[in-house]
């Protein structure tokens, strides 16, 4: 199958999108944007983000051996292209502060947030699956809206 087709079919499946956040091996906070992530497990409570091979997230997410997910507020559009790209530096205008775990949570930018503990890593493609323990987090509270992705363009959620 070509890349294209492939990319077609996967963006027909509406999805929201999240930031996973890794601190790397000079306590430098490190991120990337991510569609391609779920829940595995309630007990025990686990979840899979996957990552491309190439990320330059990669290195923190393997040292560290956990992350946030940051799922992204609706309007949020800009942040997810941002950290998208291979911008050095991702988190120059972001605010965040610790999560449970150490890890960046954008707690300004996101209705939600999964604090995880790597568990097991996946070799798959040209990505890596992260298996993890979520160990904390917060829901979206009522009224509150989330990014969505679909055909490769950013919507909201409307009730």
């Amino acid at each position: 199958m070509d890349r294209a087709t492939f990319f077609a079919i996967m963006g027909a499946f509406p999805t929201g999108v999240g930031i996973v956040t890794a601190m790397d091996e000079q306590n430098e906070p490190r991120g990337l944007t991510s569609n391609a992530l779920c829940s595995v497990s309630a007990t025990p409570p686990l979840m899979l983000v996957c990552v491309d091979k190439n990320s330059n997230t990669l290195p923190a997410l393997r040292h560290s051996k956990k992350f946030v997910v940051n799922y992204l507020s609706a309007g949020r559009g800009d942040l997810a292209n941002m950290f998208a790209s291979k911008e050095p530096d991702k988190f120059q205008n972001v605010s965040w502060r610790p999560a449970s775990n150490g890890m960046p949570w954008l707690h300004t930018d996101t209705i939600a947030h999964a604090v995880c503990n790597i568990s097991q890593e996946l070799d798959a493609g040209d990505h890596l699956i992260f298996l993890a323990e979520v160990t904390d987090g917060s829901p979206p509270a009522p009224g509150t809206h989330p990014l969505m992705y679909f055909r490769r363009t950013y919507g909201t959620w409307h009730d």
